[in-house]
């Protein structure tokens, strides 16, 4: 039977319990997220991003660590039976369910915002309350208070044509940018809104405007428009645009830019000469980004389109698994680990370097729209090629942490040779790690050279001292002759957080939309949807899930108190 490690146990529920966190954070920012708050929170959005750095990559090693536990234990026939009956079966009945709710649950929340009237009477293509409100005095250059976004913005976002005339002639800031750079024009020409763009260059707007990724507008045109049909509803908009609406809008851009760009008349229009240069930036752009750009546009190209009737299906960026996402991963993994398996492949000491680079390389292209923090969130059917890449570096890292094992010490199951270092040292890395490399890493979002290293340092000295300093505290509690019931307690964390994160989207979001309303700090609304959130999810699981159908098919059967045990109830970790 394979052993537990109740170190690696715990930390893998926290991990899990960690992304609901991170959720539960998102609507005090500027976050493609449903439920927005009326101020932004500096405080939670570098939790969310610090916790955004590592927590996967924390979570991949520790799946490959147990892969090759339950593979040396119990062979790969056992193993990929478990991981389909612990991964595949929960993913498909969650995207008939859990889905589908948490859907629901969001279309209605952003229906229902909490924003500013005036900027409420644009998004929803109104013109008189606008009139009213800049005829009082309102100022024409306001922003508001999340997202640091101009009402020249929404009105471009919105397609209000009528808003957008009105606050240029009451001499609003067309360059005016939000709190990621963002002017007006790159709203235009990301979703598509040819309107707006051919007003906006035409009243002064500057298409060589640099991004905090430094990106000018026009090298989103050919961005994949279904990422921009997925996330029109997230960003403020009360209903999604259809794909076939960017792509119908970039290309009236692509034609007014030839119209522009006319070479027997160059000088035709005043705004060829700005349009001339944004064109040749992107053609002197560094070899490295010329690189990145090219891998984005043939990703989302149409090449990867399938047709469903009336539907269209992005095979990479069609929004499917949604905060599940990384169950797939696991099962693309799970398929490399039995073929190299098969062939007689053996994870061994070289496999940490190979791994190191792995997540480098796949770190190049991370950010579709320029450089980001952290690795991307890709929800597609097939698993993003540069994802893939950089998460099976953390996988089979975590293979090699098993393998390259010494003979582990009785109590713990503590590998001497491999985690020693880091259960000795996790004191110095964590603290350095997040006091040094995180805020290194974080501002040089833009500098892609520099990101290529420091954001996949923060992961790996977060996730490796994480493991280190989970393993040094439970030696120490070992060594105190850990009690039964402590033990039951770890295990219930362990087994109960894959349900949580499974569950949680859909009670987090009605949780934040709950307290938008209240007048409250944001510390405390966050803690109040956290503690709402994990107080339903864990009774949920208890007294619904655990000694459930539901609960035997993701971590095995659960035996009642008082109920005789049977034959049958033990299960692989």
């Amino acid at each position: 039977m394979a052993e537990r490690r109740s170190d690696l146990d715990a930390l893998r529920g926290v991990a899990m319990i960690l992304g609901i966190v991170l959720h539960a954070t998102a609507s005090f920012f500027s976050f493609p997220w449903p439920v927005h708050e009326m101020e932004f929170n500096t405080g939670l959005a570098l939790l969310c991003m610090w916790i955004h750095g590592f927590r996967m990559p924390l979570f991949f090693i520790l799946s490959g660590y147990f892969t090759q536990l339950v593979y040396e234990q119990r062979g790969l026939k056992k193993l990929v039976q478990q991981r389909l009956v612990r991964i595949a079966i929960p993913l498909v009945l969650s995207c008939i369910t859990i889905l589908p709710l948490s859907s629901f649950v969001s279309q209605r929340a952003s229906q229902t915002r909490h924003r500013q009237p005036v900027v409420e009477a644009i998004v929803r293509g109104e013109i008189q309350p606008l009139r009213d409100w800049l005829a009082q005095g309102g100022d024409p250059n306001y922003k508001d208070p999340l997202f640091g976004r101009p009402l020249v913005a929404w009105a471009t976002l919105a397609e209000n044509q009528l808003a957008l005339e009105l606050l240029v002639s009451n001499n609003a800031d067309v360059n005016a940018t939000e709190t990621s750079g963002n002017t007006p024009l790159h709203y235009a020409v990301f979703f598509g809104s040819d309107s707006a763009f051919e007003y906006l260059v035409q009243h002064g707007s500057d298409p060589t405007a640099k991004n905090n990724a430094e990106h000018n507008p026009l090298l989103a045109i050919d961005s994949a428009p279904f990422r921009a049909a997925d996330l029109s509803g997230v960003i403020g908009l009360p209903e999604g645009l259809r794909v076939d609406v960017v792509q119908q809008g970039r290309l009236a851009i692509k034609e007014q830019l030839n119209i522009w760009l006319d070479k027997q008349n160059p000088n035709l229009f005043p705004e060829s000469a700005k349009l001339q240069q944004a064109i040749q930036e992107s053609k002197d752009a560094s070899f490295l980004d010329s690189l990145v750009t090219s891998y984005w546009t043939y990703r989302g190209s149409d090449r990867f389109i399938v047709h469903l009737g009336s539907y269209q299906l992005h095979l990479f960026d069609s929004m499917i698994f949604e905060h599940l996402w990384f169950l797939a991963y696991l099962l693309w993994l799970l398929l490399i680990f039995t073929i190299l398996t098969a062939i007689g492949w053996k994870p061994n000491y070289r496999t940490y370097s190979m791994a190191v680079f792995a997540t480098l390389f796949g770190q190049i292209w991370m950010g579709p729209l320029g450089p980001s923090f952290g690795p991307d969130s890709e929800f597609g059917l097939l698993p993003a090629p540069h994802l893939l890449i950089y998460y099976a570096g953390f996988f089979f890292f975590g293979t090699a942490l098993y393998s390259c094992s010494t003979p582990r010490d009785a109590s713990t199951g503590a590998n001497s040779l491999n985690q020693a270092w880091f259960s000795n040292h996790w004191r110095w890395i964590l603290p350095v790690s997040t006091l040094i490399v995180f805020p290194l890493a974080l501002g040089t979002v833009a500098n892609r050279p520099l990101g290529i290293i420091l954001q996949p340092l923060f992961a790996w000295g977060m996730a490796l001292g994480s493991i280190g300093a989970f393993e040094a505290m439970f030696k120490a509690t070992a060594s105190k002759h850990t009690s039964e019931k402590k033990t039951s307690a770890i295990r219930w964390l362990a087994d109960s957080s894959y349900w949580l994160y499974l569950a949680h989207v859909p009670v987090v979001i009605m949780a934040q939309y709950l307290v938008t309303s209240l007048p409250l700090p944001g510390w405390v609304k966050f803690l109040i949807v956290l503690a709402i959130s994990l107080l339903i999810l864990m009774v949920s699981y208890e007294w619904l899930v655990r000694y459930s159908w539901i609960g035997r098919l993701l971590n095995g059967r659960k035996i009642r108190p008082g109920q005789p045990p049977t034959l049958s109830t033990k299960v692989p970790t």
